[in-house]
């Protein structure tokens, strides 16, 4: 009962930090014109680890969109995947990535994941009293 408050509190700050990071995941997506779901589950399941990898393999690609199609895919690609159509610099669209979630999500984010660190380790230095203090009374009993 005495820990109570930590874990909800801890709870709580998990289950913010998900929401923060999921809606900044499809805000990026959709600002991107990427499909945003797979990315989404990833940093819902692993949080930091899903946003590091978000950022290193779909943050830095550039993002072009098909002038005969429409559809969107790496700059890099010589033919588009969706239609075939060869891709040259006169035949994008336009660039897109270039608009970003924003990022004040990403500040909430950060923000309630430290807060979850700050309770969690204020709870484990008050269970690790409590262990303390129980193997004392546990001596003091020969």
């Amino acid at each position: 009962m005495k820990y109570v408050f930590f874990i909800i509190a801890l709870l709580a700050l998990w289950i913010l930090s998900l929401v923060f990071i999921c809606r900044w995941t499809i805000k990026d997506g959709k600002n991107r014109h990427l499909k945003y779901e797979l990315w989404t589950v990833i940093n819902a399941l692993l949080p930091v680890i899903g946003f590091i990898l978000y950022s290193i393999f779909i943050r830095r690609k550039k993002i072009c969109r098909c002038r005969f199609c429409g559809e969107s895919h790496d700059k890099k690609l010589e033919h588009c995947p969706n239609c075939g159509a060869i891709s040259s610099d006169e035949d994008i669209i336009e660039v897109v990535g270039n608009n970003p979630a924003p990022a004040s999500l990403l500040v909430w984010y950060f923000t309630t994941v430290v807060l979850f660190i700050i309770v969690f380790v204020l709870l484990l230095i008050n269970i690790g009293g409590d262990v303390i203090n129980f193997f004392e009374s546990l001596e003091g009993l020969n």
